[in-house]
């Protein structure tokens, strides 16, 4: 059976990640998506953007604390790129 759909998702609420990152004591920042869903079932096709903006992630078991933190990352068939991290 074929598959065809869209995600559209945005949030400021990245206090979540904690929930499904125990090590991750703080996370804060923006996050947006873009993705198509096609292909079927048993081959799933994403295509899209995800993006974090103005991020923050803070690990006290470590000592880390990340400000500014930015992805964007695109998917497609060939998997998850991330533009600025490319070889040339």
């Amino acid at each position: 059976m074929p598959l065809t759909g869209e995600l559209h998702a945005q949030t400021a609420e990245l206090g979540l990640v904690s929930l499904y990152v125990p090590d991750i004591d703080r996370a804060a920042g923006h996050f947006n998506a873009e993705v198509q869903l096609a292909g079927t079932a048993g081959t799933p096709r994403l295509a899209g953007q995800v993006k974090i903006s103005d991020g923050e992630i803070d690990v006290y078991q470590v000592n880390l604390a990340l400000r500014q933190v930015q992805l964007d990352a695109r998917l497609s068939a060939k998997g998850v790129t991330l533009p600025h991290c490319e070889p040339t």
